[in-house]
């Protein structure tokens, strides 16, 4: 608890320093610190619930499959839809351990049958991913669940790269990362004017950050795993010194937010 205690001290700070305008609903405080504290002492045991819950869906969808569900594209992208819109509902209503684990692995599957049927529609790879990217960005704006929250911020990163990949415009890996790094750059320095303008954001924040660490990480690894994408060695130092800058003025920010103003001097010539 000592988080908890340190932030209501610093809120009473506040109202000493403030006048009476100042005031605190220290009761929802007390309450979204403990769901959040949750969420992250239960993910490590949501991600391995995810398998067990994953192989009895296995179970049911190879139900499916002798009913002969993979015969019919229309069965296979109407089942994937009711596996995702049921999944997202469970989550939604439910906050208990298993149903929650188990609406996960109903929205994997979901998404992969919906992925198989538009393939089996004879969709474009682009096309395919375009919309993959669209349910993901749907289920993020509907969704209240940490879990799903981080798969669909990792589905549309994954589903970027794969545009980059499919269409051979290699080079453009370095607009992706550039973008990543400055969105993870502002989500992290703006939290609290994100969470301000958006009160759902605290129950969204955690995850969307992992989220955009992980697809910056995606970014970072296509470019230094060599011949996994062919980009150009002459432009690689383009990510690299956008990355440094960053760094910089975080460090930067850091150090201005801590009263540091002395040691500005020692990185201010980049601003």
């Amino acid at each position: 608890m000592g988080e908890l205690e340190n932030n209501m001290r610093l809120l009473q700070k506040i109202r000493s320093e403030e006048n009476d305008d100042f005031k605190v609903d220290e009761d929802a405080v007390f309450t979204e610190y403990q769901k959040r504290r949750d969420n992250k002492a239960n993910l490590a045991i949501k991600i391995l619930s995810i398998f067990g819950g994953l192989l009895s869906s296995l179970g049911f969808l190879g139900f499916l499959m002798i009913l002969g569900i993979y015969n019919s594209t229309t069965g296979m992208f109407v089942v994937g839809l009711g596996f995702i819109i049921g999944a997202i509902m469970m989550t939604n209503r439910f906050e208990k351990l298993i149903i929650d684990t188990f609406g996960v692995s109903c929205y994997i599957l979901g998404f992969s049958l919906f992925v198989v049927a538009l393939f089996s529609f004879d969709f474009r790879e682009d096309d395919v991913l375009l919309m993959v990217i669209v349910l993901a960005l749907i289920t993020l704006f509907l969704v209240k669940n940490y879990v799903l929250s981080f798969i669909s911020m990792l589905t549309v990163g994954v589903c970027f790269i794969l545009l980059i990949i499919s269409n051979d415009v290699y080079e453009v890996i370095h607009v992706y990362t550039v973008l990543y790094a400055v969105g993870l750059t502002f989500f992290v320095l703006e939290e609290g004017s994100l969470m301000a303008f958006a009160p759902r954001m605290l129950q969204l924040y955690d995850p969307l950050r992992i989220g955009f660490i992980f697809s910056f990480l995606f970014g970072l690894l296509a470019l230094g795993k060599e011949g996994l994408i062919p980009v150009y060695n002459g432009t690689l130092w383009i990510s690299s010194l956008v990355i440094i800058l960053l760094t910089l003025y975080m460090i930067r920010s850091v150090l201005l937010d801590f009263g540091e103003t002395q040691k500005k001097g020692n990185i201010g010539f980049f601003f």
